[in-house]
């Protein structure tokens, strides 16, 4: 136990705290008080103790009861150590697991302590403070290491601790200065190697020593080519970021390059001598789970897998299927999002004899209520499964979720964690969680999310709050997400539009209206559009061949941002732009250039005359950008949508991909797009006459509004267009040939209603001619694009 010099922590209801757990912190802070009283940050080896009491212990503590006390207590400890570092497994008790779960909460960082796990070259576990590592070095020798690594070619910032290589053929020699001096205390927070090249003999020495033997925080390798012995380009790692975390592995990669990314993340695991957890995503690995299984084969030291958007079978069966599983632990965040994967995940789940604790606690909530059941009538009889944390959504008064729920925290003994949200709760569920956790002393943790529970009941759960029986609770009236979260920053702020909105019947002109033509006051066909914070609005202007921008302080005339110089394939020119955004953080606007086949940017600043080819050779339609800063483009002649990183041009298929066709893994002209924070991409399937929401990491789609043929009723469409999701979920669509834009609420996915139009084809303020894109502003203001009346109009919340 490292006790932070600052102090800044407290922790609430300390009595009970050290109450509770008193046995593990008299003897973790005995032990801690001999350390620091010696200055050293190294548990000492049991043979090494007479000399470490003799020469640092303080003269008032140098006794023969104190020394032998000492000596039994290090080698309690080391012999502790050694059984969990031979074991692979993990040594806690009940008590122990609730200091973890309760040190997760209030430390979701990790930073309490910043105590990290190394390897000496004898074998032995020590626990090293990354904050203070230079502090066991003098300071001439740690400029020397800054020197030794500056002569080789390397960056390094004193202040951020933060080590480039950049355009190096990595030898022999420059490995062995760097784990010399990592493993002598030059602290490194972060190693950044670019356009670089390593034998994959002296990488594997390296990662051996960055994973388990240094201060290392994060591992950044970018275009790092790995040769053969002999010569010759054994694998490229295009992209890769690792991060080291209290004996945790988060492995990212660029997910479109998975020949490099299977042999890198087996490097790793073969390296790996002290971290019990991995973390990895689903998407780095979707058509090569296969490979993934035979990295998880020769994996010794991994007992905790989390696996980020795992929405397929494949990934699923790659995890439970394993031949030599030491696997005890399982957490799948923004997975699961997928019906027809629920049930095979629960069959798996029966057969798995190796999992302890299996972690379904998403920032959304499973609503399926066949799936919940089952889930729980499955770990009742599980032999091995002892913990579970959950997150279920939409429990009412009496239903069958709700009564398998109070059949289970009254009966069983598993649940451990769980999140309600969007429910009502009942006086009997509260009598069940209160059983559950007082009287079972199971359950240790309870949060409501934007669900009704009376104040009485609340008085309840707050009584075993004080008394430590719950180490969480927490009453919440907005979603998970936005606890977790909380606001975006402004370039991706959704709007909050109430469940029960109206907008004004008649809309008013704010571009455009003027009949189709060239002039700036004027449109001609437009597409898509973007409305950025302040209410200004960017137009695909498609048959002009230009971006016009229109401000709210003048709607008679625009302004020419992009193109607008005729039809053609120059970088001064567009030719029947569809789509276009705002990246606030380059300042520029990217073009989806149809009529030439390629994704464009273009600066926002004044006097720019062209642009840049960001894509080419693409069919492109819509666009879209995540909070991360990718970028979805919908390509209709392959029928697909891709994700891409800016700056490349391959990119990776996030939805169809399959030809053009009306299963769940196809879609038919897919035209625009919207992202949600979770990276799940919404499609108007146009040709099929539906939305798909493809999860990420899936394999197939799911249909959220339409799919009923091609038609003019609430539970169809006429070839969909733009939609937006709103921060509660609900879809609106502009359905283009019924001239009107629907509502579809998350609860009702079989018909949406009307919020404007929807009275016939015409020219009127309450009409459409045919719709294309659609947007809000941040205040709730909707955005049409009218466009064969050539105009764009704003329908004002009510």
């Amino acid at each position: 136990m490292h006790v932070a010099p600052r102090g800044g922590y407290s922790i609430k209801n300390s009595k009970q705290f050290i109450r509770r757990y008193e046995s593990y912190l008299r003897s973790t802070l005995k032990i801690a008080q001999i350390l620091l009283s010696t200055g050293n940050l190294d548990i000492p080896q049991p043979e090494n103790v007479s000399i470490a009491n003799s020469n640092t212990i303080p003269l008032e503590m140098n006794t023969p009861e104190y020394r032998q006390d000492i000596e039994q207590r290090l080698k309690f400890v080391d012999i502790l150590v050694n059984q969990i570092d031979g074991k692979q497994t993990s040594q806690q008790g009940e008590n122990l697991r609730e200091i973890l779960t309760y040190l997760e909460l209030v430390d979701d960082d990790h930073s309490l302590g910043k105590l990290d796990c190394a390897v000496t070259d004898d074998g032995h576990v020590r626990w090293v403070c990354p904050e203070h590592y230079d502090e066991v070095n003098s300071i001439d020798k740690l400029n020397s290491y800054i020197n030794d690594f500056k002569v080789m070619g390397g960056k390094f910032d004193q202040k951020t601790r933060e080590a480039v290589v950049f355009g190096m053929n990595v030898t022999k020699r420059n490995v062995k200065m760097i784990c010399g001096a990592l493993t002598k205390g030059f602290n490194i927070v972060k190693l950044v190697f670019q356009d670089c090249s390593f034998n994959e003999g002296y990488l594997e020495t390296l990662l051996d020593t960055i994973i388990n033997r240094s201060s290392i925080r994060c591992l950044n390798m970018t275009a790092v080519t790995v040769t053969k012995f002999f010569g010759g380009v054994k694998y490229t790692c295009k992209n890769m970021v690792v991060e080291f975390k209290n004996e945790s592995l988060k492995i990212r990669f660029t997910d479109s390059y998975h020949n490099g990314n299977i042999p890198m993340l087996n490097q790793l695991l073969l390296r790996n001598k002290i971290h019990r957890t991995l973390n990895i995503s689903a998407c780095d690995f979707l058509g090569h789970e296969s490979d993934l299984q035979r990295c998880f084969e020769s994996n010794r030291t991994v007992t905790e897998l989390i696996v980020e958007y795992s929405n397929n079978i494949d990934i699923h069966n790659t995890v439970f299927n394993l031949k030599t599983n030491k696997l005890h632990q399982l957490k799948l965040p923004q997975s699961l999002l997928i019906p027809s994967i629920l049930f095979p995940f629960c069959e798996l789940l029966k057969k798995n004899t190796t999992f302890v604790e299996i972690d379904l606690m998403d920032y959304t909530g499973f609503k399926e209520e066949a799936f919940v059941i089952k889930l729980l009538d499955i770990l009742r009889e599980h032999k091995s499964i002892r913990y579970l944390s959950l997150h279920v959504e939409d429990i009412q008064l009496s239903n069958q979720k709700e009564t398998h729920m109070i059949k289970s925290l009254k009966r069983d003994k598993f649940i451990s964690r769980l999140c309600i949200s969007e429910s009502v709760v009942s006086r009997e569920f509260i009598e069940a969680l209160y059983h559950a956790s007082k009287v079972n002393g199971t359950l240790t943790y309870v949060n409501f999310y934007n669900s009704q529970v009376n104040d009485e009941d609340k008085a309840q759960l707050h009584s075993l709050y004080e008394t430590g029986n719950l180490l969480q609770l927490g009453f919440y009236e907005q979603s998970r997400w936005d606890v977790i979260f909380g606001k975006l920053n402004e370039q991706y702020s959704r709007v909050n539009i109430p469940a029960n909105a109206k907008w004004t019947e008649n809309g008013m002109i704010i571009a455009g209206g003027n009949g189709s033509g060239g002039a700036t006051n004027q449109l001609y066909s437009p597409h898509g559009l973007f409305v950025d914070d302040d209410q200004t609005v960017v137009i695909a202007d498609y048959m002009n061949h230009r971006i016009i921008q229109w401000k709210t302080s003048d709607t008679t005339n625009g302004r020419v941002v992009a193109g607008g110089k005729g039809a053609g394939n120059g970088l001064h020119q567009l030719n029947r732009p569809t789509d276009v955004l705002i990246d606030k953080e380059t300042d520029s606007l990217i073009i989806c250039d149809r009529g030439n086949d390629r994704v464009v940017r273009w600066s926002r600043r004044s006097g720019t005359t062209q642009g840049e080819i960001l894509i080419d050779n693409i069919a492109c339609f819509g666009l879209a950008m995540d909070e991360q800063r990718y970028l979805y483009v919908s390509d209709i002649g392959k029928h697909e949508v891709r994700r891409y990183q800016l700056g490349e041009n391959n990119g990776t298929v996030v939805a169809g991909g399959n030809g053009a066709g009306y299963g769940l893994n196809q879609l038919n002209w897919p035209r625009y797009l919207f992202v949600d924070r979770q990276q799940n991409v919404h499609v108007s399937d146009n040709g099929n006459h539906r939305v798909m929401k493809w999860n990420k990491g899936a394999k197939e789609g799911i249909v959220v509004a339409g799919g009923q043929g091609q038609g003019n009723a609430l539970t169809q469409f006429n070839y969909p267009e733009g939609i937006v999701v709103d921060t509660l979920g609900t879809l609106y669509v502009a359905d283009s040939e019924n001239h009107r834009v629907m509502r579809w609420t998350q609860g009702d996915k079989k018909q949406g209603t009307v919020v404007v139009g929807g009275n016939g084809l015409g020219e009127e303020a309450n009409q459409f001619n045919f719709l294309r894109g659609l947007s809000f502003d941040r205040h709730g203001n909707l955005y049409v694009v009218d466009h064969s009346n050539s105009r764009v109009q704003r329908f004002s919340i009510e």
